[in-house]
């Protein structure tokens, strides 16, 4: 039995995903819970590529770069603000 996840066998709706992960992000951040924080942005951004919903990817980019300045993993600043779209502008 091979079993998939992908959204139309689920009968997902992406956007919805998107939104409830970004607000969940967004009260980790609040609670200063960054880890979880970056974890949630990060899954917004995949779906974002996988959707080809760039706006959304542009706009947590700068987010998730912030997210990383305050746990002090410089490491994944670096990483992010380089794959960051909007330098290209």
């Amino acid at each position: 039995m091979v079993t998939s996840t992908t959204s139309s066998e689920w009968n997902i709706d992406t956007n919805k995903l998107i939104v409830y992960y970004y607000h969940t992000a967004c009260y980790y951040h609040k609670t200063v819970k960054f880890e979880l924080t970056s974890f949630y942005h990060e899954r917004v951004i995949d779906i974002g590529i996988d959707q080809m919903n760039c706006r959304c990817v542009l706009v947590l980019y700068s987010s998730l770069v912030n997210v990383y300045y305050n746990t002090e993993n410089f490491e994944k600043v670096i990483v992010f603000f380089v794959k960051n779209p909007l330098k290209s502008f």
